[in-house]
């Protein structure tokens, strides 16, 4: 896991040093300076002053493990190799940062971009995503039968428009309360469309049916969800107008579920089924007879979506608008194969038969479904204005919302998004609206992002500006305490230390261990002159590669080779014509490697194998004999030696290390790692070289 050669990113190395990549190594330690800790049962390690307990060890071993798994499981080997590379890794972080390296410009740039990155996301994934994810996992639980009233009104309606429309709303409520019919006043008075449909269809007399979490907009899904069975919701807003719903029934969730249907129309009329529900019973004795469904929907089936998929109309849920009778139906099948029916819907009569039952996921399993869903809907947006809100209140922030209307007092909305600064005064873009803390935004700030705020715009000057305070504050709050995350979250502050730290120790091991191998060409020469037949080639196979984009090109140029013409000889050939082009290359292969050149370990000399994919070209690979084992030169053994010196330059260095920060281990003591109840120690006392 800890490699020694030099990587290619500083800023992934950090990462991979971060993941407790400080790498292995043995030092030799001090026995003329006293031993901190060695009287101390508590202490596993002591370096640079600093004592490292056992809880120590606990905090950090489980995160850096690199497993779920249980830790109290692992081995007291595992416990002992990260102690000893846990305490190299130090070291190493305390001599980068002895020799300045945490105060160098390249790596506090490096920081700070990575704060950047990582400081947005991190804020909005544990105050606003995770929240709404537990939120919605707890709701899809459970379903919930909802009816509702809606009046509709614009969000940017006038004051007096928007209190007739919940007063009218509060004068359904105290009818319901009174006993008039919640399905009765919602065909007459409600503004969803759905409400005067069909009465088998979804919305019909107000009625929604089931729903789950994520289904419903924000407030209306807290409502449903706080509302009692037989309960009547207080008259609440969203951005479609005033509600209020009543709940019928609640249930535990269903799983989704896959089903077939066979249906057959309606012959006359709407109501008129008699023929059709005559046909259907006859496909339903068929079917109880044996008869194969999938083949019944193929023949019969009027639904021209589905009859030739054998009647598969994919998987539904609860909260699938398909018409609740047939709904109602396909949940009530038990097992895979089950079949009911005739169903009758407004589409015409339904034979259903369930293909398959789902199971609902855990939490863990449904995480990143639920992750992407709460991207999508609208309240994460509200989560942030609402966050946003609450920063702005406990830092005591002020927003000049009467300055910005001044300001763009008399412009019309659309030139106020297509303008130059807004269309403002250049005189005003220097004026102070905002005020958080130290930081402060001017009308400049605020005219620089009119352009993003596109279709958002009001319908009046006012309103477009309020929108455009509101979108600007949001997004400045949060990025500004993002930018002071390692502050207020211990956790991002861990990250980002360890971030640090993974830097200056890349820093550390780039000057004092890898670049010190590469460029120190007397050692690395002396190195192998000690053991140069350590350095050797197998036997390795020759295969002789031809490519070419054209198949028949390399058909013509196999036939060749079948028919004895030497791969020189067919090079040469197409080489003498322009109109082809066929690259022939030598790779000398030892073993397998994972790619298509592994198909000649399987050839024997002179064999060939068939036309191969090779990413966009075509290929033929050609065995041509093998190339004994040989010792390797110098220039061909260079990178084995590199890694080799790297491996005792660093332990040169370790060794230095723990010498000068006076480092001690007491891997005996680890012997109580995770255990609620200690056993007896041996030696505990005793510090020990790793």
């Amino acid at each position: 896991m800890f490699s020694r050669s030099k990587p290619i990113s500083r800023a992934v190395s950090a990462a991979l040093f971060i993941g407790l990549s400080f790498a292995a190594g043995c030092g030799l330690l001090s026995r003329t300076a006293p031993v901190p800790g060695a009287d101390n049962p508590e202490v596993v390690a002591s370096f640079d002053g600093e004592l490292f307990t056992l809880e120590d060890f606990e905090a950090n071993y489980a995160p850096h493990s690199g497993s779920d798994a249980d830790p109290a499981a692992d081995s007291l080997a595992s416990y002992r190799d990260f102690l000893e590379r846990y305490v190299d890794f130090r070291l190493k972080v305390a001599a980068a940062r002895e020799a300045g390296m945490d105060t160098r410009a390249d790596i506090l740039e490096e920081i700070q971009s990575y704060r950047l990155r990582l400081a947005r996301p991190f804020l909005m994934e544990k105050e606003i995503i995770d929240p709404i994810i537990r939120t919605l996992h707890e709701r899809r639980q459970e379903m919930i039968d909802v009816s509702h009233i809606l009046l509709s009104i614009q969000e940017n309606a006038p004051a007096e428009d928007t209190l007739a429309a919940y007063l009218r709303m509060q004068a359904l409520r105290d009818s319901v309360l009174q006993g008039v019919d919640f399905g009765e006043l919602a065909f007459r008075h409600s503004q969803d469309p759905s409400a005067q449909g069909p009465p088998d269809a979804r919305g019909a007399r107000g009625r929604l049916g089931f729903f789950t979490g994520g289904d419903l907009v924000e407030p209306f899904e807290s409502f449903t969800y706080d509302t009692p069975v037989g309960g009547l919701s207080p008259v609440f807003r969203t951005r479609f107008g005033y509600h209020m719903l009543m709940v019928h029934e609640r249930r535990p969730a269903e799983p989704g579920i896959r089903i077939a249907h066979i249906m057959i129309r309606h012959a006359g009329p709407p109501g008129d089924s008699t023929n059709a529900l005559v046909r259907a019973e006859a496909l339903k004795i068929q079917l109880d007879e044996g008869a194969d469904f999938a083949e019944l929907a193929v023949e019969h089936s009027e639904d021209m979506m589905s009859a030739g998929r054998g009647g598969d109309i994919g998987s539904i849920n609860y909260s699938t608008p398909v018409p609740e009778t047939f709904k109602e139906a396909a949940y009530s099948l038990a097992e895979p194969g089950d079949i009911t029916g005739p169903v009758e819907t407004s589409f015409g009569i339904h034979i259903i038969q369930l293909t398959e039952r789902g199971e609902l996921p855990s939490f863990e399993e449904a995480y990143e479904d639920l992750k992407t869903l709460a991207g999508q809907l609208p309240r994460t947006g509200l989560a942030e204005e609402a966050l946003a809100q609450d920063i702005i209140q406990t830092r005591q922030g002020h927003i000049d919302t009467t300055l910005v209307l001044n300001a763009f007092a008399g412009l019309p909305p659309d030139s106020i998004l297509i303008l130059p600064n807004g269309g403002l005064d250049e005189s005003a873009l220097a004026d102070t609206f905002f005020v958080l803390g130290d930081s402060t935004w001017t009308l400049g700030h605020l005219a620089e992002t009119a352009g993003s705020l596109g279709n958002r715009s009001g319908s009046d000057t006012e309103s477009t500006v309020r929108e455009l305070v509101s979108s600007f504050v949001t997004e400045a709050t949060l990025d500004a305490e993002a930018a002071r995350l390692e502050e207020r979250d211990a956790e991002f502050g861990r990250i980002m230390q360890e971030f640090r730290d993974g830097l200056v120790l890349f820093a550390l091991m780039e000057d004092s261990v890898w670049t010190a191998a590469d460029q120190d060409s007397a050692a690395l020469r002396a190195h192998y002159a000690i053991q140069p037949e350590a350095y050797q080639w197998p036997d390795r196979i020759r295969a002789i590669s031809l490519q070419s984009a054209s198949d028949s090109l390399l058909q013509d140029a196999a036939a060749r080779f079948d028919a004895g013409a030497s791969i020189a000889d067919i090079h040469a050939l197409y080489a003498a014509d322009t109109l082809y082009t066929l690259h022939a290359d030598t790779t000398l292969i030892a073993d397998s490697s994972g790619s298509v050149y592994d198909r000649i370990l399987d050839l024997s000399e002179g064999e060939r194998t068939e036309i191969l994919a090779l990413r966009s070209r075509r290929i033929i690979l050609v065995h041509d004999g093998i190339e004994s084992a040989r010792p390797k030169t110098f220039e061909e053994a260079r990178t084995e030696i590199v890694s080799e010196h790297q491996n005792v330059l660093e332990e040169r260095l370790l060794a230095r290390l723990r010498e000068r920060y006076n480092a001690h281990t007491f891997p005996d003591r680890l012997v109580r790692a995770f255990r609620e109840e200690s056993p007896p120690m041996e030696h505990s006392d005793t510090p020990t070289a790793p």
